[in-house]
């Protein structure tokens, strides 16, 4: 699996998905933005007998309803302005594997009728054409919006939402399994030093306890840009939480509010360290991981 995590929670969504693998049904998966639900799709596929097989993700949020449907269905020379030469569908090429789509919540009615059909019958027509292409894909979506919910208040047609939702995986928040933060962040920091070449060993243990307090409303990808940012910022090889992770509406002062460049940031990081040690840069440079000369430098540059 490439899910981090042997909390409770995570060992049943584990046990689920390895059981779905293997059975080719139409799967909705629901969580909050930043849980990894394309991570269990991608499980869902790549762990059962038919991995070597396409899995093809469409991003249903980022593209309009043409773009959409040339996308899913292809479409034909001069079907439409700008349409100079025949495409292949995605759905087509995905026949005998998955198709992946993200947030379908954001799908007109238009295209959901036109979905439904293809969930249904498992044909597609390409766009100006009259050809009927049958296919045979298994349909994993996602969602952080209560499909139920949409269909009661008339959003979300109740037929599609039907043949989707044969069975439903919740993918749990990171607030509700932060027993898991100590692998996750062995895992990034591995990731990192590989991307950086970097020779990080851990986050402290007091770092670690701070970590495990935070709510995360951003989930499992807001703690990896913390530890990708502390990466970067902090030269020692073992991390300690200088930037305690906040609510930046409720939190002004945090030096990453506002969003800042990386020269900002190493900035406000470096002048908040020193203000911690009381303005003693020999202390200050041993917490960065730098020598004296080198934050003596450093400070000089933010006066020029």
């Amino acid at each position: 699996s490439s899910l981090i995590g042997d909390s409770q929670v995570m060992l049943e969504l584990k046990s689920m998905i390895k059981k779905l693998a293997e059975i080719r049904c139409n799967v909705i998966i629901y969580g909050a933005s930043g849980t990894g639900k394309e991570l269990v799709a991608r499980d869902l596929h790549h762990l059962g007998s038919y991995k070597d097989e396409p899995f093809i993700v469409i991003d249903c949020g980022a593209l309009t309803d043409t773009l959409l449907e040339s996308e899913l269905f292809g479409h034909e020379k001069g079907a439409f302005t700008g349409a100079d030469r025949k495409r292949i569908g995605r759905l087509e090429s995905a026949s005998g594997g998955t198709v992946f789509l993200d947030e379908i919540s954001n799908i007109s009615d238009a295209m959901q009728t036109k979905l439904l059909r293809v969930v249904q019958e498992q044909q597609v027509t390409p766009v100006g054409s009259a050809a009927i292409i049958d296919i045979n894909v298994r349909f994993i979506v996602a969602t952080n919006q209560n499909l139920e919910e949409l269909v009661a208040a008339g959003k979300f047609r109740h037929d599609l939402y039907h043949r989707l939702n044969v069975v439903q995986i919740n993918v749990p928040s990171l607030k509700q399994r932060v027993e898991d933060i100590p692998l996750l962040t062995h895992h990034f920091i591995k990731h990192f030093n590989l991307l950086y070449q970097l020779k990080v060993q851990a986050f402290s243990q007091s770092a670690i306890e701070q970590l495990m307090h935070y709510d995360w409303p951003g989930n499992v990808r807001e703690l990896r840009n913390l530890v990708e940012r502390h990466m970067v910022l902090n030269e020692s090889e073992q991390l300690e939480l200088l930037m305690p992770p906040k609510s930046h509406s409720q939190n002004s002062d945090s030096i990453d509010s506002d969003q800042p460049n990386l020269t900002t940031l190493e900035e406000r990081y470096i002048k908040k360290t020193l203000k911690n040690s009381q303005g003693n840069r020999k202390e200050a440079a041993a917490t960065l991981g730098i020598n004296a000369t080198t934050l003596w430098r450093k400070l000089q540059n933010y006066q020029d």
